[in-house]
């Protein structure tokens, strides 16, 4: 759905898959986290990977969580706040 542009499909079942399998939902809170943070919503994004353990976590879905973390902080730290999701 990220590939196809379906961003909309794609938040609500990445947050369904978060929810649902709290135990093996690493990948679907980088790509949820991702997505919030094109969406303009860097507190979001942060709040998705925040106390994540990457251990274990293979390398190219480290690297985007890396990147995504990266950005939502400066985001935050340019005053960026979370756009109206709703909007």
């Amino acid at each position: 759905m990220l590939q196809a542009d379906a961003w909309d499909q794609a938040e609500i079942w990445l947050q369904e898959f978060v929810e649902r399998y709290p135990e093996d939902n690493r990948w679907a809170r980088i790509r949820l986290a991702q997505l919030l943070l094109r969406n303009g919503r860097p507190k979001a994004a942060l709040q998705q990977l925040k106390g994540m353990q990457t251990e274990g976590l293979n390398e190219g879905l480290l690297k985007v969580a890396r990147k995504v973390l990266q950005q939502a902080q400066e985001m935050r730290r340019q005053g960026i706040s979370d756009a109206d999701p709703f909007a």
